[in-house]
């Protein structure tokens, strides 16, 4: 009888783990989907869907310049900031009003999650009419609310391109 218990726990337990395994690996794709309609969108200038992919909370949105941007503007302007506090709505409109073709590419792409929340990570560069205009890693939280992956906050540094050149990256 034990040698039948412990079969069937077996069973359970490793269909169990196949079961996470193959939710884990839905909820990943998932959410490179959500990652994927972000940069279709901006490609678009698709304002609907790209506002859709947040989710319907308070949105943490924040920029951290590199210190030889800040430098740099801060030759300009002595008060530039290395941190800038963002609303993402603000970056949805630039997106649609822009006469300019911009585009956001993302690599070296790392997701991790729970079935609940999700880390996101990656390098990122953005254009702008063909041209890298700036660059850096990317960090982005999500959260599931039981139908569907959404963006709860993005934060990410700058070096502008025309300041410091991005390094040779590995790139997928």
């Amino acid at each position: 009888m034990k040698k039948v218990f412990t079969i069937l726990a077996v069973l359970i337990f490793s269909k169990m783990s196949y079961a996470q395994n193959i939710r884990g690996a839905s909820d990943t794709a998932a959410i490179r989907m959500v990652l994927n309609s972000f940069t279709q969108s901006i490609i678009k200038k698709d304002s609907a869907t790209l506002a859709s992919l947040f989710a319907n909370t308070p949105i943490a949105f924040l920029s951290v310049r590199g210190a030889e941007t800040v430098a740099y503007l801060k030759k300009k302007d002595p008060s530039t900031p290395f941190i800038q506090i963002r609303n993402y709505k603000d970056f949805i409109a630039y997106v649609a009003q822009t006469k300019d073709q911009v585009e956001e590419k993302f690599y070296n792409i790392r997701i991790r999650t729970d079935g609940s929340v999700a880390s996101l990570s990656s390098d990122y560069s953005f254009w702008s009419n063909n041209q890298k205009t700036n660059w850096g890693q990317e960090n982005w939280e999500l959260i599931f609310n039981g139908t569907d992956w959404k963006i709860a906050t993005i934060i990410w540094s700058v070096n502008l391109e025309t300041v410091k050149k991005e390094p040779v990256t590995v790139k997928n």
